[in-house]
C-alpha cells in the first residue's frame, strides 16, 4: 500500500464508480494497520521434557511454560494455555509433537480444545517396541472470542514429550473484527 500524491487526472477523467477511485490517505494507514495486525503468531513449547501418565480415559491438560516465538501482543502464553486478546475473531492452530518413552501397547489421543470444549485430534493404537513416536494436527481454523483459551490435551497411558523446540503447539491470528 502507498499513498499517492501524483496528479490523478488520468483516473478523473474515467467517472465510471467502478474504476478511478482514490483511496485516502487515513483509510490506506487504517488498512496497513489490519495488515499488520494479521501476522500476530505465538509457538510454544516446553522447557524441560513434560511427562504425563493418564487413565479412565480422562484428558490430561498439556502446561506449556516457553514461548518459542511470538508476534504481536494479541495472543498471550497463559497457565500453560493460550489466551485470546481484543478483537481477534479467527485463529488458525496446529501441533506437532514428539514423544519419548510412550507406553508399550497403548491408545492415545491428543486434542486441541477451545475454552475445554473439544475441537479435533490425533489418536490411534501404538502397538509393538519404538518408543519414540510423532504427533501431528494439521492446522484448524477455529471462531474465536476475547478471552477464549486454547489448549491442547491428551490421554495415553504414560508419556513423556520432548522439549528443545521438538514439540510445539502453534496459535496464529487470521482475521481480526471489524
Amino acid at each position: 500500500c502507498g499513498y499517492r500524491t501524483f496528479p490523478t487526472h488520468r483516473l478523473l477523467r474515467n467517472n465510471s464508480k467502478k474504476r478511478g477511485r482514490i483511496m485516502s490517505e487515513p483509510k490506506i494507514l487504517e488498512l496497513e494497520k489490519k495488515l499488520n495486525k494479521m501476522h500476530d503468531i505465538i509457538a510454544v513449547g516446553f522447557s524441560a521434557d513434560f511427562s504425563i501418565t493418564s487413565s479412565n480415559w480422562q484428558q490430561k491438560s498439556l502446561i506449556f511454560d516457553k514461548t518459542i516465538k511470538k508476534i504481536g501482543n494479541d495472543l498471550t502464553l497463559e497457565s500453560g494455555k493460550v489466551k485470546i486478546g481484543a478483537g481477534v475473531k479467527v485463529v488458525k492452530v496446529s501441533f506437532q509433537g514428539l514423544v519419548n518413552a510412550l507406553a508399550n501397547d497403548t491408545f492415545y489421543d491428543i486434542q486441541i480444545r477451545k475454552n475445554t470444549t473439544y475441537i479435533t485430534s490425533c489418536s490411534g493404537r501404538k502397538t509393538g517396541d519404538p518408543q519414540s513416536w510423532s504427533f501431528w494436527i494439521s492446522p484448524v481454523v477455529i471462531e474465536v472470542t476475547e478471552g477464549d483459551i486454547i489448549e491442547m490435551s491428551a490421554f495415553v497411558t504414560s508419556a513423556t514429550f520432548v522439549a528443545n523446540n521438538a514439540t510445539q503447539f502453534l496459535v496464529e491470528i487470521i482475521e481480526y473484527e471489524d
